[in-house]
């Protein structure tokens, strides 16, 4: 729960700028869909956090609001919790809702949240390691492929644009991902 002084190597730099961002939202200066400056950093001047796009700004208003509660690295270390439960509930969700067992579903769901892919991208790409949403992919495209596919203006219809925004929302990785399969 300390200052993890092991991410002070280079090849972790990844985690420090994600807890500087954090942070800067914790003291307000990353404040979502909006402009965003951190005067505490890139000195001289203030660290200008919009030079690129960062589509997931609700995950890191979320995380900050735990470190804001917590403290940064309790908060941080809460928000990679968080990310793992709601991949196991997603993924439980998922397949029930497709008829499967509860105990197949509970065993394919901590496969799911505990897989080996998100401690390696935990904490260095915490965007990353949220893949809750990607279990939901399962049900576009089992729509999409089977009849009656999804009409417009049907109830899939409006699901599944809610499962495309909610993924626009995450890590660019996995809108691909939703978009090209």
């Amino acid at each position: 729960w300390g200052l993890p002084t092991v991410y002070l190597e280079p090849v972790y730099g990844d985690f420090l700028g994600t807890c500087s961002i954090i942070k800067s939202g914790v003291e307000g200066g990353y404040p979502a869909f909006l402009w965003k400056t951190t005067a505490d950093l890139g000195a001289p001047g203030a660290a200008n956090h919009n030079t690129q796009p960062l589509p997931d700004e609700v995950l890191v208003g979320f995380v900050g609001l735990l470190a804001k509660i917590w403290g940064l690295f309790p908060g941080f270390n809460l928000g990679v919790l968080v990310g793992h439960l709601a991949a196991v509930a997603a993924f439980y969700f998922v397949a029930r809702s497709e008829q499967c067992t509860a105990a197949w579903a509970g065993t394919a769901a901590l496969a799911f949240g505990l897989a080996p892919y998100l401690f390696a991208e935990s904490p260095h790409h915490i965007n990353c390691q949220y893949v809750w949403h990607i279990p939901l992919f399962l049900l576009v495209w089992k729509w999409v492929a089977t009849e009656p596919g999804i009409q417009f203006g049907s109830r899939r219809f409006w699901n599944a644009i809610a499962i495309g925004v909610i993924t626009g929302l995450q890590n660019p990785y996995y809108t691909f991902v939703f978009c090209q399969l």
